[in-house]
């Protein structure tokens, strides 16, 4: 695990949106953007999980499903290379700011290509990663009076 790559997901779920940074009930700092992806594959779960990233189980909702494994991915601007943060709807592709992320928490997410790269941290002398958000293209729901009125 000296160099973890990239994870690439393609047709994602995103689940817990916070892009605006708002305090929640568990984070309550306000400025800590975040939301978890996904994991449909168990196989790819368990690898990620054991090279040190933190992928969580979501208890089932009904009975009979089975459980999702969740990945919680930050979103920073603070770094040296920030996040690039496409939003397509109707066909028109628009590059979103840090000022404009808190659209996406109402937004009605058809789905997501995400791009998240590791951060290596010390945790008591073990080594785990943290996922930070290197790009995402999400496309959302355009409603239906939204595009009615479009053209104005």
């Amino acid at each position: 695990m000296l160099n973890p790559e990239n994870i690439y997901f393609e047709n994602a779920e995103i689940i817990f949106k916070n892009f605006s940074g708002r305090p929640t009930k568990y984070q309550r700092q306000e400025g800590f953007r975040t939301f978890s992806v996904v994991v449909d594959d168990p196989d790819m779960a368990q690898h990620l999980s054991e090279d040190g990233w933190n992928v969580r189980i979501l208890r089932p909702q009904n009975e009979g499903d089975a459980p999702k494994h969740v990945l919680d991915v930050s979103i920073n601007f603070n770094f040296w290379k920030k996040p690039e943060i496409y939003m397509i709807c109707d066909g028109h592709k628009t590059k979103l700011d840090e000022e404009d992320l808190d659209i996406l928490d109402g937004a009605d997410i058809i789905t997501s290509d995400i791009v998240v790269r590791p951060r290596l941290w010390d945790d008591n002398g073990t080594t785990r990663i943290k996922a930070y958000l290197q790009e995402l293209y999400v496309t959302i729901q355009q409603s239906r009076f939204a595009a009615k009125y479009a053209d104005m």
